[in-house]
């Protein structure tokens, strides 16, 4: 349960409580087909329908997960386990649901909370506390390095681009310090900018 949990967090940027709201007819998997120089190319993934009661901005999203159709996987995978287990499964049904109560969500964030603590794991070096929010910050800050559109960034994480720019996109300069000194920067920097070259000219061509 707490595997396929972090599992999508880490890699949908859902906030917590949106997770634990969420039902099983709430996800699918999508396959899209299109041909590239007479090869046809079939791309599949995950999406997770957030309504707006479970949204804490109060309005609905769709969002992607980053692994493609292994979200759908993972998820399948937990349902199997509950299936085994007598746990309900139907279309309206919560995929994290409590274990005594299956109307309410799982405990899951207390039971991730002790289980830093018993690791000795509940906060970084620098002394910030961890939680399962980490796994949120953590999927939006690779996003933003890795020149992800900060607008699809930050419609997948139902944030504003001002939060984004706030509180991820402001350690810019710390990085930049931190990736100048280190080996092979220069080289890495010139891929990166021809990678993000061609992404824009196929998103272009797209539109």
């Amino acid at each position: 349960r707490l595997i396929c949990f972090m599992n999508v967090m880490v890699n949908v940027g859902m906030r917590p409580q949106e997770l634990l709201r969420l039902r099983w007819e709430d996800v699918r998997l999508r396959t899209e087909k299109e041909k590239i120089d007479g090869v046809r190319i079939e791309y599949k993934y995950t999406l997770y329908d957030i309504s707006a009661k479970v949204s804490k901005t109060d309005k609905a999203r769709t969002a992607v997960s980053a692994n493609g159709e292994y979200g759908w996987v993972h998820i399948q995978q937990w349902k199997d386990v509950c299936e085994e287990f007598g746990f309900p499964v139907g279309q309206r049904d919560l995929i994290f649901a409590g274990k005594n109560d299956h109307s309410k969500p799982s405990d899951i964030p207390a039971y991730f909370r002790k289980t830093l603590i018993d690791l000795d794991l509940h906060s970084d070096s620098e002394g910030r506390k961890r939680s399962l929010y980490s796994f949120r910050h953590l999927f939006i800050d690779y996003a933003v390095k890795e020149n992800r559109p900060i607008k699809a960034v930050r419609d997948n994480c139902g944030t504003s681009l001002r939060m984004l720019n706030d509180y991820y996109m402001s350690n810019d300069a710390w990085d930049m310090r931190h990736h100048l000194i280190r080996k092979g920067f220069y080289e890495r920097a010139i891929k990166r900018a021809d990678r993000t070259r061609t992404i824009e000219i196929v998103q272009q061509e797209d539109k």
